[in-house]
């Protein structure tokens, strides 16, 4: 995905906060839920960090964002990654695709370590 130079610094302070580890996942290093999302206060209101980074990265408009309806997919499944090259728009049907292609569906899921990633 093309970041515009307008939303760049947006996306570095991201980048800032998140600690790079080899697959080039950007790891979200400050608050993360029960399932290992990152999540943030925006205005008083709780957003996942990976949507947030896709809006102002400019790869989601602000319907999309508002909609809980559009999901932002993880290609590295990795759920505390808020790299926007990891990320892609997709419905819930193709999040359900993508997590049986992977083999992922909850009786084959395995523990996650610190990093949200599957043992």
């Amino acid at each position: 995905m093309k970041i515009s130079s307008k939303n760049t610094r947006d996306v570095d302070w991201f980048r800032s906060v998140s600690s790079v580890i080899a697959s080039g996942c950007w790891i979200w290093t400050r608050y993360r839920i029960r399932d290992g999302y990152g999540r943030l206060t925006l205005n008083g209101r709780q957003v996942l960090a990976h949507r947030m980074v896709m809006h102002v990265s400019g790869g989601m408009t602000s319907k999309q964002f508002e909609d809980p309806v559009t999901i932002v997919m993880h290609t590295c499944d990795q759920p505390a990654c808020v790299n926007p090259e990891h990320l892609r728009i997709g419905s819930q049907q193709d999040n359900i695709r993508d997590r049986d292609t992977k083999g992922r569906t909850a009786k084959h899921l395995k523990r996650r370590d610190k990093q949200g990633r599957f043992n």
